[in-house]
C-alpha cells in the first residue's frame, strides 16, 4: 500500500464516521435532512455503504486477514478523531469531513487516471 492508499483510507473513514454521526435525528446538523426520516435513512445508508465498500476494497487490495484489522484500526482512529473534534469544535468536524470527501475524490482520481501512479486494484 502506498501513501495514496492510506490517504484514501483515512479520508473516507473520517467522512463515513461523521456521516454516521449525522445520521441521528438529534445530532443532524443538516436542516433539510433532519426534517425528513427518509433523508436520515439515506444518509445512514450512504455512510454505512461507504465504510463497507472501503472494507471490501481494502480486503481486495491486501487480503482479508490483514485488511480487516487495518480497517478496524483506522475506524477506531477516525472515531476518536471525530470525538475529539466534536468536543473541541463541532463545526470544525463537519468542515474537516467535507475536506476529507474532497481529498478522497482527488485521491481516487489520482489512483485511477495518472500514469505511473500505483493502481487501486488487486495485486498492488
Amino acid at each position: 500500500m502506498t501513501g495514496l492508499h492510506w490517504l484514501l483510507l483515512l479520508s473516507l473513514s473520517l467522512a463515513g464516521q461523521v456521516g454516521l454521526w449525522h445520521a441521528s435525528p438529534d445530532r443532524c446538523g443538516i436542516a433539510r435532512v433532519r426534517r425528513h426520516p427518509a433523508g436520515i435513512r439515506l444518509l445512514r445508508l450512504l455512510a454505512l455503504g461507504s465504510l463497507v465498500l472501503l472494507l471490501v476494497w481494502l480486503a481486495a487490495l491486501i487480503g482479508w486477514e490483514t485488511g480487516i484489522p487495518i480497517w478496524l484500526g483506522v475506524q477506531m482512529a477516525a472515531g476518536l478523531a471525530g470525538l475529539y473534534l466534536g468536543a473541541r469544535n463541532p463545526h470544525l468536524r463537519d468542515r474537516i469531513a467535507a475536506a476529507a470527501c474532497i481529498v478522497a475524490l482527488l485521491t481516487i482520481a489520482l489512483l485511477t487516471t495518472v500514469p505511473g501512479a500505483p493502481a487501486a486494484t488487486v495485486g498492488v
